[in-house]
């Protein structure tokens, strides 16, 4: 009698944690508006860095911007070559 009492009890405590996983988790991981902070190493010094916080739009504003600049970069320009 006890040991069926103790499962159910059990089953009943963890149901609330296997029924709803947190949707807040996701939410989160779309928001272009939350906060994301990261390491940036500083020119110079192989111990020092600093913590640099943007949004996650600002990041990948930045991202978009670093990809432009190499992709604009590695192009030949006008008046390479025929010297």
């Amino acid at each position: 009698m006890l040991k069926p009492l103790a499962i159910f009890v059990l089953l009943m405590a963890s149901a609330p944690a296997l029924a709803a996983p947190p949707a807040s988790s996701e939410a989160k991981a779309k928001d272009p508006k939350r906060k994301i902070c990261q390491p940036v190493e500083e020119t110079g010094s192989r111990l020092s860095s600093k913590r640099i916080c943007m949004t996650a739009e600002q990041w990948a504003a930045q991202n978009r911007g670093t990809r432009d600049s190499a992709k604009r970069s590695e192009k030949p320009s006008a008046n390479a070559g025929g010297n």
